[in-house]
């Protein structure tokens, strides 16, 4: 039988795991859980018809509870859809709302509302400067858009056996200043505005995907409470 997709974003020191999270891809949806010290805590991301189900472990009872699964709830795609197309909007110019997904190509609104804002956010490379984290900042970063490649390992043996080496880090030591047609994948594939109002990112040589951080924080915020997230991070977050 073959394995199950797995990824992972895990801190390590001295090759052992001390902080992450383990995703698997399950027949019905995701199961992401904390990789260390407890594996019994966990959320459940799956379908249901026209709707996304979740389920979150232990979140108020002890291990062994027989109401194990103690946060259950979900979200129409239409409401999915609404949330995402929040997340690529510009801040002064928000999606009209979603009727029904059976209808999107046929409402006349939001095609227009596409039309508008589509060369804003999706366009060839400009001479614009965007940053680009280093170090420990830029590998997790790097690792989170990496996931579907399977994760990484991010090591800070260096940090907690030299924590007075942070008081030495320079400004280059973290960021570099590049311009957007400097972009490459898989590299830098993507940066922050000067002013931190946009992620730049490459969706391949010649054209980027460029977002406002405005609407990214909003739709995430949105995304986190419906989809239970909160309730998975409070439940690790519990001694």
């Amino acid at each position: 039988m073959a394995s199950k997709p797995e990824w992972r974003l895990r801190f390590i020191s001295k090759g052992k795991p001390i902080f992450g999270f383990f995703g698997k891809k399950i027949r019905d949806g995701l199961i992401l859980k904390q990789s260390v010290p407890e594996i019994g805590k966990h959320f459940h991301i799956f379908s249901r018809e026209d709707k996304i189900g979740h389920l979150v472990t232990h979140e108020k009872y002890p291990p062994g509870h027989w109401r194990r699964h103690t946060q259950k709830g979900e979200i129409t795609i239409d409401e999915l859809i609404s949330i995402l197309l929040i997340a690529i909007s510009p801040p002064d110019d928000c999606p009209p709302p979603v009727k029904s997904i059976a209808e999107l190509s046929d409402d006349s609104e939001l095609l227009a509302w596409f039309e508008r804002i589509l060369p804003k956010i999706v366009h060839p490379p400009s001479d614009e400067l965007v940053i680009i984290f280093k170090g420990i900042v830029g590998q997790i970063l790097d690792a989170i858009t990496q996931l579907e490649e399977g994760g990484a390992d991010i090591d800070v043996t260096n940090i907690i056996e030299n924590p007075e080496s942070l008081e030495n880090i320079k400004k280059e030591d973290i960021i570099e200043t590049v311009t957007q047609s400097q972009l490459n994948l898989p590299d830098k594939r993507f940066g922050f505005s000067i002013d931190f109002k946009t992620i730049v990112f490459l969706i391949e040589p010649g054209l980027v995907l460029e977002l406002y951080s405005e609407s990214i924080a909003e739709a995430s915020e949105i995304l986190t409470e419906r989809l239970g997230l909160n309730g998975f991070f409070r439940t690790i977050s519990r001694k």
